[in-house]
């Protein structure tokens, strides 16, 4: 009877085991590339990235909750992009465990970058703490990772999230410069150098030459082009303005309804058009628009939105795209004969 009983007992054991088989497993937890970040996010304050031979590639510094980019005049950078990497770098994990032989590193592209070669990127994060240091090395080829080591350890890693940290300051720039819709234009004087002055103002339905004759017999929209090239208006490079201004050879005054005035002096630097912008209020024109519009912008806020541009403005160039710079550079005739 007895063994009746342990023959019994031994077959519900191994029930019970091959059950246990059968449920699934929870997966064990992978460790994060930065386990502190995430407390902290919100209190880091400056993202220093440097490449190969130790040299300083990028600068982000944040004031007053805006990140900015330092190699660019403290320009601002493009809302939500330092944000979101750095919400990614919180949220990734060391996924797979790679090489920790330093000769195999460059295989991947975490080895140290005060080397000459190195091939990644070395991100710092400062603030609420310690600085925190992870080399970024090679995409994977097939899965969204990235190859990454953290500064002090031998072991490098694959992570389970992409890793994206732009190596140009360029790359990080908000390339939003100004915007003045057309429908808001009332006139613009050109001062091209050399050249005669001319002034567009609407006529019909277009924006024209004062002084040109009719346009009702001519297609051309050129005006109108012109007229409308501060409607958010982009740019591709910015630099302090002092290291390049060279012979201003075109001036353009754009004179708002509400009476915000916007003026635009631009320049050629091998073979790219660069721009410096100011601006002021006319208050007559501001006092007229107040009139015949009284639930319009209040002067106050139209001077307050002066400052704020002329503060975005103010020791900066901005290099401007082909397109748009060939329309600042629309000739008086290819106003009135349009397109060839």
């Amino acid at each position: 009877m007895r063994r009746l009983f342990v023959a019994f007992a031994a077959l519900l054991a191994l029930i019970s085991l091959a059950g246990c088989a059968d449920k699934p497993q929870a997966p064990a937890t992978k460790a994060l590339a930065l386990p502190a970040l995430a407390a902290r996010i919100d209190r880091i304050d400056e993202i220093r990235l440097r490449g190969a031979g130790n040299r300083v590639l990028v600068t982000l510094r944040k004031r007053a909750g805006v990140w900015h980019v330092v190699e660019r005049g403290d320009w601002p950078a493009l809302p939500g992009l330092v944000d979101t990497a750095l919400f990614a770098l919180s949220r990734a994990h060391l996924a797979e465990a790679k090489t920790d032989q330093a000769r195999l590193y460059p295989r991947l592209g975490v080895e140290d970058v005060a080397t000459a070669g190195a091939q990644g990127i070395e991100v710092r994060l400062s603030g609420g703490g310690q600085p925190l240091t992870l080399i970024i090395g090679h995409e994977h080829p097939k899965l969204d990772g990235n190859y990454v080591r953290v500064e002090g350890r031998a072991q490098s890693w694959l992570t389970d999230v992409a890793l994206s940290f732009e190596r140009e300051p360029v790359g990080w720039i908000d390339r939003n410069l100004v915007d003045l819709p057309l429908a808001r234009v009332d006139e613009v004087r050109i001062e091209p150098s050399p050249g005669k002055p001319f002034v567009l103002k609407r006529r019909g339905d277009r924006f024209w030459p004062v002084g040109a004759p009719d346009p009702s017999v001519i297609s051309s929209r050129a005006g109108d082009a012109l007229a409308g090239v501060l409607d958010h208006l982009e740019f591709e490079e910015v630099a302090a303005d002092s290291a390049q201004i060279q012979a201003i050879d075109r001036r353009l005054r754009f004179v708002a309804v509400d009476g915000r005035v916007v003026e635009l002096k631009a320049w050629r630097v091998d073979g790219k058009i660069w721009a410096a912008l100011s601006v002021t209020l006319d208050p007559g024109r501001a006092a007229a628009w107040q009139a015949q519009a009284p639930d319009a912008t209040t002067k106050a806020t139209i001077e307050k939105d002066l400052g704020e541009w002329q503060q975005r403005f103010a020791g900066h160039a901005f290099q401007l795209p082909a397109y748009q710079a060939s329309i600042l550079y629309t000739s008086h005739d290819q106003i009135l004969t349009g397109p060839p």
